[in-house]
């Protein structure tokens, strides 16, 4: 094996280990940020919460895809569409096209109405919807940027996968540590912020070996 090629894998994982990195931190600070602007008008006029849910949507994408793109320019890939593409499929996944796919699987039988119990199966749906969106918007500007078109496509599942994987171990983390975090006296903001690293960290993880291939 040549020393060229021996350079550009070990650069292609620690490109992957760098964006579960920053990854992380960019979910992390996006959780605290959507936080703040939730608590701004909980119970507001209905058109209030809609449009904080807008801006949540559009600035929680905006900064985990903004500390991807940073890394990746470190790297001289041409991902100039990674952010606007990234956070306009977060939208219009989140209020375009999960909303009337959830109202037919609930019509169908398919999932249960948002409570103690069917909170798990409507979650898995909207974010393995959210997942499939922005992924496959994403596999375009791999596909423009490493110009492998077999890798860029297999973004789209280790995206899906990533999503599901993520809210499902959050979810369960967040039953049994919010109690905890109440009788500790701990501040929600702490538990919002590692729910969100966690997730990140495995959604991340899911996507780090295809960024190794990509970027090899």
């Amino acid at each position: 094996m040549s020393p060229l090629i021996t350079i550009r894998r070990r650069d292609g994982w620690q490109v992957a280990f760098l964006w579960v990195g920053v990854t992380v931190v960019g979910a992390a600070l996006a959780s605290l940020v959507a936080w703040r602007l939730r608590a701004l008008d909980p119970a507001g006029p209905v058109w209030v919460q809609q449009v904080v849910a807008f801006a949540v949507a559009a600035e929680t994408q905006l900064i985990i895809s903004t500390a991807q793109w940073l890394l990746l320019r470190t790297r001289k890939v041409n991902a100039r569409w990674w952010v606007p593409l990234s956070v306009a499929a977060n939208v219009t996944a989140a209020f375009v096209i999960i909303p009337p796919i959830i109202g037919l699987a609930l019509a169908a039988g398919m999932i249960q109405p948002v409570t103690a119990d069917g909170a798990r199966s409507f979650g898995t749906l909207s974010l393995a919807l959210s997942g499939l969106v922005v992924g496959i918007a994403q596999m375009f500007v791999w596909r423009s940027a490493a110009g492998k078109a077999t890798w860029a496509w297999v973004w789209v599942p280790s995206t899906v996968i990533g999503a599901v994987l993520a809210g499902a171990v959050t979810y369960g983390l967040f039953l049994q540590l919010f109690g905890t975090f109440l009788r500790l006296g701990l501040l929600v903001p702490g538990l919002i912020g590692l729910l969100a690293a966690v997730g990140a960290f495995l959604s991340s993880a899911c996507q780090a070996p295809v960024v190794a291939r990509l970027l090899r």
